[in-house]
């Protein structure tokens, strides 16, 4: 994206190579980018220290192999390069508040690495909630953000979000 150089940034499939898709997209990850505070922006990208790859994909093998089974968004830390896949299929159904929360969902995850290389490895719900307290306590989101997002794509995909591996079926 031209706005950052911390950024390197790609679109792939009919959906995501959407103009009107891709340009909400970019829209809501530079809102949720700029909302997020100065302090940790800093630390995210000192913590990560080369551009991190953000992938718009209307699919991914990650994206099912993580622990829903069915994620729109996936962070990956490997060999201290950080890559995060967002699903575009969700970008035109939710309201920009979600939007905003789930890609600064997944750049909570790549703040706790810089500061804690373990946060990847922990437990699924571990991890979550570790993720779900920064974006409540650091970063001013609503207790309900997680919840109202699990309910839009839910309503979206009219199926659960998570799977029962997981541990949370539906709404």
């Amino acid at each position: 994206m031209e706005w950052s150089p911390s950024f390197s940034f790609y679109a792939e499939g009919t959906v995501a190579k959407n103009p009107i898709v891709l340009k909400r997209f970019t829209s809501l990850f530079k809102a949720a980018w700029e909302a997020i505070p100065e302090s940790d922006r800093d630390g995210i990208v000192g913590g990560v220290g080369r551009p991190i790859e953000v992938q718009f994909r209307d699919d991914h093998p990650k994206l099912s192999r993580g622990p829903s089974g069915d994620a729109a968004a996936q962070a990956s830390f490997q060999c201290g390069a950080v890559e995060i896949i967002f699903r575009s299929n969700w970008v035109e159904g939710i309201s920009e508040a979600t939007g905003k929360y789930l890609i600064s969902h997944e750049m909570a995850h790549v703040f706790l690495w810089t500061h804690d290389p373990e946060h990847p490895k922990r437990e699924y719900a571990v991890a979550e909630k570790e993720v779900s307290d920064h974006l409540v306590q650091r970063w001013g989101f609503l207790e309900t953000a997680e919840s109202d997002l699990r309910v839009e794509l839910y309503l979206l995909n009219n199926e659960p979000v998570h799977s029962k591996k997981a541990g949370v079926i539906q709404p």
